[in-house]
């Protein structure tokens, strides 16, 4: 037992710490790993190195695709021909935009400056019952005058043209407005005066 052979059957003395093949290969086998092979130990868990990889390759995407909307497209540095289309489109769209934007705004103006008509009618009504100034509704017919050139100059202009009289539009129609608060604060007044 403290003696092993050699190829030519000598006994030769087991030294200490050497290696033991029978002893190794069963213990292996005792673990349930097998003789053959040896094992791969991973640094770190399972879940820890896929979460890894999926951000390597995440990154590695990145590189490789680019999103364009709904469509996947090669990045610029590998097809260049498609990101001159993709530009174009995008270009195309955002004229698309624009356009629709500049309708839209130019309705929305209009029907601010049909409901502001209503609201100094009603106002001149409210004013001339009660027998206010002559002053007050001489401003609200003219604001009403002017509301209805402007109303008629607007439904002439183009929605591609809209966008470059849209600001003096909203600085025109919020003087206005202001005016006719002042001319309702004041028949408030004087309705509060006289009762």
């Amino acid at each position: 037992d403290r003696f092993t052979s050699n190829a030519d059957g000598k006994a030769l003395p087991k030294r200490a710490g050497a290696p033991q093949p029978r002893a190794a290969q069963s213990a292996l086998r005792a673990r349930g790993r097998g003789g053959r092979f040896p094992t791969f130990r991973m640094p770190c868990s399972l879940p820890t190195m896929l979460a890894a990889a999926s951000m390597l390759l995440v990154i590695l995407g990145r590189f490789l695709v680019s999103f364009s909307g709904d469509q996947g497209s090669l990045h610029p540095t590998i097809l260049a021909s498609g990101s001159e289309s993709a530009a174009a489109r995008r270009l195309e769209a955002l004229e698309e935009l624009k356009a629709e934007k500049g309708r839209l705004s130019r309705k929305l103006s209009l029907l601010e400056l049909s409901r502001f008509r209503a609201e100094a009618e009603e106002a001149l009504r409210l004013v001339g019952s009660q027998g206010t100034k002559r002053k007050e509704v001489t401003r609200l017919q003219s604001f009403i005058n002017d509301a209805e050139k402007l109303q008629g100059a607007l439904e002439s202009v183009d929605a591609e043209d809209f966008p470059t009289v849209e600001e003096q539009f909203k600085s025109l129609l919020g003087q206005w407005k202001r005016g006719l608060e002042q001319v309702r604060g004041g028949s408030d007044a004087s309705q509060c005066a006289a009762q």
